[in-house]
């Protein structure tokens, strides 16, 4: 890759490089004007005041994704050749705030300090440079050149496009170079998260060149001339309003996490979270304390009644305690210690959340199905139909929109909700849903949540006699043949349509036999074992290779029952008060 680019001398060949069409690519570049490459907003900082957002339009999008895939895997060349230490923590693989902090956990004094305006810094003028003097790249003047129109907007690096996480990183390795090396000469452990820099030492002393204590100011200190220097050199600026030391025993940051004796979520960050979840649950708004609005009588947290900022909070609470868990202790440690506690208050917390954005304050209708594969085959059987199922899809500007949502079998749904998938799950799913229900004061279900599974053997010991047990006025068999079976609250649950004799089916039996007959690489369908073998390929194959890729060539006629019964849980759900009585606030 970094051979094409170093070659690109005219637009053709750069963007073949790319993957684009010429035309395209001067598309893009010359014609489009600034409004349709870019959307401007802002956004809160946690540290107060606002952050200026240019986010590319779909097609300048595509294209800067596509250039910054380039540049990782030149420079992954580049490291193949000749090995060096990444010092970048931020838009690294393998690398986050988690690793950040880590180096510089259990320390006697810790220093932060922020870069000011990081991307905009990074004008045209430096990224073309780059690009054409660097000794790696060394690329044609027209090549750089159009690397610099395609990452920069209004002559700078935007904040919020896919290319200049990686431009920014290159540029300013030289800077981590020589940070790392003044660290080096003084005893100190240097690190940077995008535009913060962190030192960090045990020594009884912090080196001056690097950092002094104002005399008889003892909570103020000022950046050494060395340090200070050496990054007005490589272009940079510091924000010397965020200069930050932190010294034992106080508590001690590093991006956002505490690091004083292992590295961990800031107590006051988990109490403020399990406080907005606790209003989520019992009113289905909360108070996000991490962002103020301004009004007539001053600042006041934010109100919210959607679920996407708590879960955020959340699922990084429930990364950092993950990571914090599995790297300070030994394996054998370890494992004693997950046995013991198995649900720690944070995973409790994730998992309390997630069933109550799923399944209780849910925005539209849910299919749970049993695997990934029966998603793929009934978002295409949609997609396929959907003109006449309007209460599950639609077209809107050329693309369709799903009214109904599937459940995603995601590591987080596997492990937090303990719905993997299959039988055993999907039973005691049910088993446990009405107890669940009232774990929470407000419950909106506003829509039902549809269970669909295979009507086979695999339910016959778990899934229908939890089901009936839940209901206790059904019968679900193999022969039975009501279109949806109402459990309790805004649970049903739902059999793919009975064939022949015994009435047994499976999401592959609706299926035309030529679909099952497709050939992947000279491969045939095995419909009993998912695994893939030098003759046979599995579901999973089958269901991206097969289904989603044919989509639109496919016979789904006998989804057309199954598609059905969905659509009459929905109307049953709305217009039945006995369904959705206990769709209430708890008094």
């Amino acid at each position: 890759m970094l051979s094409q680019l170093k070659s690109a001398s005219t637009i053709d060949r750069f963007a073949a490089a790319l993957g684009y069409k010429p035309a395209a690519l001067a598309f893009i570049l010359f014609k489009m004007t600034d409004a349709e490459k870019y959307q401007t907003f802002t956004i809160a900082k946690a540290s107060g005041g606002v952050r200026t957002i240019h986010a590319p339009t779909e097609k300048l999008k595509r294209l800067q994704k596509r250039l910054a895939n380039v540049l990782a895997d030149c420079r992954k060349e580049i490291h193949d050749k000749k090995p060096l230490s990444t010092l970048s923590h931020g838009f690294e693989p393998d690398r986050s705030i988690f690793t950040n902090a880590w180096a510089h956990k259990n320390r006697r004094y810790v220093l932060n300090l922020d870069l000011e305006d990081f991307f905009p810094t990074i004008n045209f003028g430096r990224v073309r440079g780059y690009f054409i003097n660097n000794r790696d790249f060394q690329l044609p003047i027209k090549a750089a050149t159009l690397i610099a129109q395609i990452a920069c907007f209004q002559g700078k690096l935007p904040q919020g496009s896919p290319s200049s996480p990686i431009i920014s990183n290159l540029i300013a390795h030289l800077l981590d170079v020589r940070m790392a090396r003044l660290a080096k000469s003084n005893t100190c452990t240097y690190s940077r998260y995008a535009d913060d820099l962190t030192f960090s030492t045990n020594q009884k002393q912090f080196p001056p060149d690097i950092a002094t204590q104002v005399p008889d100011e003892p909570g103020n200190w000022v950046l050494g001339n060395r340090l200070t220097g050496e990054i007005v050199r490589t272009g940079f600026t510091i924000n010397h309003q965020k200069t930050r030391m932190q010294s034992r025993p106080s508590q001690q940051l590093v991006t956002g996490l505490t690091v004083n004796e292992k590295v961990n979520i800031r107590a006051s960050y988990y109490r403020h979270a399990r406080k907005m979840c606790s209003s989520f649950f019992n009113h289905g708004v909360y108070y996000n304390e991490m962002e103020f609005v301004f009004g007539v009588e001053g600042p006041r947290p934010k109100l919210i009644d959607t679920p996407s900022v708590l879960e955020g909070i959340l699922s990084h609470i429930y990364h950092i305690k993950n990571l914090q868990l599995t790297r300070s202790t030994e394996p054998e440690e370890l494992k004693q210690k997950s046995n013991k506690i198995k649900y720690p208050a944070y995973r409790h917390l994730y998992k309390k959340f997630l069933y109550f954005r799923h399944f209780i304050n849910l925005d539209a209708p849910l299919i749970v199905c049993e695997g990934k594969t029966d998603n793929i085959y009934l978002r295409s059987a949609l997609k396929a139909l959907y003109p006449a199922f309007p209460v599950l899809a639609d077209v809107k500007k050329g693309e369709l929109r799903s009214k109904v949502k599937f459940l995603k079998h995601s590591r987080i749904e596997h492990n937090i909700l303990e719905l993997s998938g299959g039988s055993g799950n999907i039973a005691n799913f049910i088993a446990h849903y009405r107890g669940a229900v009232y774990n929470y004061k407000y419950r909106s279900m506003k829509h039902p949540v549809i269970v669909l599974v295979d009507n086979d053997s695999g339910q016959k010991g778990s899934v229908f006699p939890q089901a009936n047990k839940l209901n206790g006025k059904i019968d679900i068999n193999y022969s039975s043949k009501e279109p949806f079976y109402h459990l309790c609250h805004n649970l049903y649950l739902i059999k793919t349509p009975e064939i022949g004799l015994t009435g047994e089916s499976c999401m592959e039996d609706l299926f035309d036999a030529a679909t099952l007959a497709t050939k992947v690489d000279g491969k045939t369908f095995n419909r009993k074992d998912d695994k893939d073998t030098s003759t046979q390929y599995g579901k999973m194959v089958f269901a991206d290779k097969v289904v989603r890729a044919n989509y639109d060539k496919i016979d789904f006629s006998l989804f057309v029952p199954l598609l059905e019964r969905i659509t009459k849980v929905i109307a049953h759900y709305k217009s039945n008060p006995s369904a959705s009585a206990s769709s209430h606030v708890k008094s």
